[in-house]
């Protein structure tokens, strides 16, 4: 379902309920971040107040993770996503709102765990600002949209992570590093031996075997 017309039925049906303003939940996540500081988690934030904010909802919880991927093959948790999962099954949260779906999911069985959370709290509702869309998990077409957005993106990551495997064969093949900073010993961009340091590695490596402390 369109995003404006999927967010208009989800105020009406509060309304209607003589309910109080629909309760949401903010998500945001970056997956790399050198800094420490993401600039793109505070506008991730900031999009997702703006639109809450326009559509007249409360927002009661913003829970973020940096510099932490959401891929199947990431193995950092995600301590933002695991409060915001607590969140869910004790604060009354009707929908939560992210930027776009890959920020939130890129492995199925986290969103399947979600769409259980649906059958017994008070959430029923992903709101994904980017893609113009929203899912209704109290409904089986909702549910099916959600999971097929999931699986694009945990295709996307798939593709992603065979270029790369490509890539760094490839530069194995020419003599080349994997890319980053250069190696200390050898020339930028390859595995051409910088004989200075290089001694200077021999040097230290022959006083790690004679046992003699490398700081002397």
């Amino acid at each position: 379902i369109r995003l404006r017309e999927f967010c208009a039925r989800l105020t009406r049906t509060r309304v209607r309920a003589g309910e109080d303003v629909v309760q949401v939940a903010i998500y945001a996540r970056i997956s790399r971040d050198s800094s420490g500081i993401s600039e793109n988690i505070d506008i991730q934030i900031s999009l997702c107040k703006e639109y809450a904010e326009d559509k007249g909802w409360k927002v009661v919880g913003i829970f973020q993770d940096n510099d932490i991927s959401a891929s199947k093959y990431s193995t950092k948790r995600r301590p933002g996503y695991n409060t915001l999962i607590t969140a869910l099954k004790n604060d009354g949260i009707e929908a939560v709102l992210v930027v776009e779906m890959s920020r939130l999911y890129r492995r199925i069985e986290e969103l399947l765990d979600l769409i259980r959370l649906a059958e017994t709290t008070s959430l029923n509702h992903i709101v994904v600002i980017e893609e113009g869309s929203g899912y209704d998990l109290s409904t089986g077409i909702g549910i099916n949209d959600a999971v097929s957005s999931v699986n694009n993106a945990v295709y996307e990551s798939r593709k992603m992570s065979d270029r790369l495997k490509r890539k760094f064969r490839a530069r194995a093949k020419g003599g080349l590093a994997h890319g980053g900073s250069r190696p200390y010993g050898y020339e930028t961009g390859g595995m051409i031996i910088r004989e200075d340091e290089a001694q200077v590695i021999r040097r230290v490596t022959a006083r790690v075997i004679r046992g003699t402390s490398i700081a002397t």
